[in-house]
């Protein structure tokens, strides 16, 4: 009950006005959190060698307050249908995602933190089929609860990513569709393959 309240709430808020806060607060934790933003800094140097400094750091600010927005956007998913998806997103080659579905044998769906991962899933699952979305735990309890709640509003599944070989195995052999953000660090002994 506590999540459905605190959605609830959160929502009465009007998107516009949730984005332009979440804007501003992710500047504000860029500038406050120097251990994330110089690890970010550090990673986008390492990607982009040809960029500047000042190009990387208006990268950076720039996937903070995606980030940001991308949260604000999350609980939207709660009123996403298939006849309103077109104002969240574009799908170009859906043919090839269902033409992999229909083999029945199972599809491995390699995504990464980018965009809004989330209203991405949310459209396959509304316009294919539900699917089962490997995630790591979050470190918040209720933050978990909401976020597995929300996912599952449109028969999405989560799957912990901890020790998940053997069961993502099995649902391919069901023929189900695992989605998997490899952008993601993993121990060499969490390993899924």
């Amino acid at each position: 009950m506590k999540k459905e309240t605190a959605i609830f709430l959160f929502r009465i808020i009007p998107l516009a006005v949730r984005k332009a806060l979440a804007s501003g607060i992710s500047r504000l934790v860029y500038y406050l959190s120097s251990k994330h933003r110089l690890i970010a800094i550090h990673n986008l140097m390492r990607s982009f060698p040809e960029k500047s400094l000042k190009e990387v750091c208006r990268i950076a600010k720039r996937s903070y307050e995606g980030f940001a927005i991308m949260i604000v956007e999350f609980t939207e998913i709660l009123s996403m249908k298939r006849e309103n998806l077109h104002h969240w997103i574009s799908i170009i080659g859906l043919e090839h995602y269902t033409a992999a579905c229909r083999e029945g044998k199972g599809v491995l769906l390699f995504g990464a933190h980018f965009g809004n991962w989330e209203i991405g899933n949310v459209a396959l699952a509304l316009l294919t089929r539900p699917l089962v979305f490997m995630v790591r735990l979050l470190d918040n309890p209720f933050m978990e609860e909401v976020t597995t709640y929300l996912r599952a509003a449109c028969g999405n599944i989560s799957l912990h990513k901890e020790n998940a070989m053997r069961k993502t195995l099995q649902l391919l052999r069901k023929g189900e569709i695992i989605n998997i953000l490899v952008d993601q660090n993993v121990a060499w002994y969490e390993g899924i393959f």
